[in-house]
């Protein structure tokens, strides 16, 4: 029954992670535009999903 639980949380989560990854390519698109470099946007990114790059 654990085994199921973990199975099916680890689903919705990667499901939620993988449909919002078009939005953030969306954002990260129009920073890019005003001017961001790579550097910073590295940075942004290694602080929204808490890990280092």
């Amino acid at each position: 029954m654990g085994i199921l639980f973990f199975i099916a949380s680890a689903s919705v989560l990667f499901f939620n992670q993988y449909i919002e990854l078009d939005e953030v390519r969306a954002q990260f698109k129009k920073l890019y535009k005003i001017g961001i470099v790579k550097k910073e946007a590295k940075k942004m990114i290694s602080f929204m999903f808490q890990i280092s790059l």
